[in-house]
């Protein structure tokens, strides 16, 4: 039996999946999207009447944002809450958050707030006989993440996440009400803990990022009513980043205007600031602003003097120079990022940093640099990474063989990186595999074969009702296909606009037929 057909491991994996999809607030509707899995099957494996195969793991793993890494401590800390008279729960505070800590830094650097902030939730809310023995109403977990873009500068204390989890599932206006009858819980760290959250459940459901981005902005106004508390500057940038995810950027850019304006007046402790200008360089960025987005994140490197977040920093600054079009001052700042602390202490983010790097190689035409590093980055991937992590990986290795002539080689790998990506529901990244394959055929002057792909492009884009620029320039690129007047400057003119309008949806595509 092949790896990824064995069963996963762990008794208690219905369990763990259970919480860890709690956690990030999605119900098994939203799971089963996300993922692919049916919702039945999910039901299932929560149950523990089926076990998932590893590669169905991975899946789901993935697309709550996790790697395989995080099921060990969790299942652990499960078993150590239910064990003999629940005694982690009744030890004291101070050892067993001791205890929380440990298990917690075993599941990453990069995971490291989310662990501790879950772990601590359900410590305080495991059933306990020894001091009630009536039964407890379940509660549904809302915990924030710190997946690659979350806040990890969390305030010192213990955050009464308990109060704030029951607060924050009452409906946005009785939210309101409820803080307006109780100032008292509108506490900073629960704007921090609201935002954090947004920020983690951004890419799954950018509906409920808005709602916590809106329920953070509530609790910050209700801390001064009568001054501009400085945390209102840092709830409406996490509102913006909720509210950007669209693509209607107008209105995140009057938030961030706003923002801008407040943290003038009431500036945020330097770590908060330095938080709130990294989410406004990733709309500058997406804007396609790019000197806007660099001076923003320059600002934020200024402000975070212990290095705490400096790698994460510096590879969104190397993204931004991506997107430029300056590979080598992206691969200069992602070398620079390698020695800071956040990097030797994060797996997750040296992984990226790494894998970045050699993709960034690859396609400057630095085939044996980038090759030389696919060793380490398929074991950090391995070990840090999740299952789409693993089909850009094999995207790059195809660009690597193609560039060092390995013609069956990189056919077979880019090939297989566009079936995965249709496999997963992501026409754009599909796509954009298809034109690289396309380049690579347009220069082996095989025009059957970039005749076939543009052939098959068109209808994925078409079933998933892509917007109208984005099925133009496809379209176009299928016409020259067929007529054989494709060309290379086309493909990658195509290419780009693809990359830049999965983002902007309101860019309009030049046509051009060479």
């Amino acid at each position: 039996m092949s790896d990824d057909c064995k069963p996963a491991p762990g008794h208690d994996l219905g369990r763990v999946l259970a919480v860890l999809r709690a956690s990030r607030g999605l119900s098994k509707t939203d799971l089963a999207n996300a993922s692919g899995v049916p919702s039945s099957n999910l039901s299932q494996y929560e149950l523990g009447n089926q076990v998932p195969e590893l590669k169905t793991l991975r899946r789901l793993l993935a697309a709550m944002g996790y790697t395989l890494a995080t099921i060990e401590p969790t299942e652990r800390f499960l078993a150590q809450l239910e064990g003999p008279e629940h005694a982690l729960a009744a030890e004291p505070a101070s050892r067993s958050n001791e205890r929380i800590d440990a298990v917690a830094a075993e599941a990453g650097r990069s995971a490291y707030m989310w662990t501790r902030s879950c772990l601590l939730f359900l410590t305080e809310n495991w059933p306990n006989p020894a001091v009630d023995p009536a039964p407890t109403e379940k509660t549904e977990m809302t915990i924030g993440s710190s997946d690659h873009d979350a806040e990890e500068n969390f305030p010192a204390g213990e955050p009464p996440i308990e109060a704030w989890a029951r607060l924050s599932r009452k409906p946005l206006a009785a939210f309101r009400t409820a803080l307006e009858g109780d100032p008292s819980s509108a506490d900073p760290r629960f704007v921090e803990w609201l935002g954090a959250r947004s920020v983690a459940r951004a890419a799954a459901s950018p509906e409920k990022a808005r709602d916590d981005g809106e329920r953070a902005l509530a609790v910050a106004e209700c801390l001064a009513p009568k001054e501009k508390h400085p945390y209102i500057a840092l709830a409406l940038a996490f509102l913006g980043n909720a509210v950007r995810l669209p693509g209607d950027f107008a209105p995140a850019d009057e938030l961030f205007s706003r923002s801008e304006s407040l943290a003038a007046e009431r500036p945020l402790p330097p770590l908060l600031e330095a938080r709130r200008l990294d989410l406004f360089a990733t709309l500058r960025r997406e804007q396609r602003r790019f000197d806007e987005a660099l001076i923003l994140l320059d600002r934020a490197l200024r402000l975070d003097s212990k290095r705490r977040s400096a790698g994460r920093l510096r590879l969104k600054k190397a993204k931004v120079f991506e997107e430029r079009g300056d590979l080598e001052a992206a691969i200069v700042e992602l070398r620079a990022a390698a020695g800071e602390s956040d990097a030797l202490s994060e797996p997750r983010l040296l992984f990226w940093l790494r894998h970045n790097l050699a993709d960034y190689l690859s396609k400057i035409g630095r085939f044996v640099e980038a090759k030389a590093l696919v060793p380490e980055v398929r074991d950090l991937c391995r070990r840090y990474g999740g299952e789409l992590d693993e089909i850009r990986l094999r995207w790059i290795e195809g660009r690597i063989a193609a560039g060092l002539g390995r013609a069956d080689e990189a056919t077979a790998k880019l090939g297989q990186v566009r079936g995965e990506y249709l496999a997963h529901g992501l026409p754009y990244d599909a796509a954009l595999a298809a034109l690289e394959l396309a380049t690579f055929y347009l220069k082996a002057g095989r025009t059957e074969q970039v005749k076939d792909l543009a052939r098959q492009m068109l209808p994925v884009f078409q079933a998933h009702e892509i917007h109208r620029e984005a099925l133009a320039a496809i379209t176009l690129f299928r016409q020259a296909a067929e007529q054989e007047r494709a060309t290379l400057a086309l493909a990658e003119r195509v290419a780009a606009f693809l990359l830049a309008s999965r983002a902007n949806p309101g860019l309009a595509f030049e046509g051009a037929t060479g």
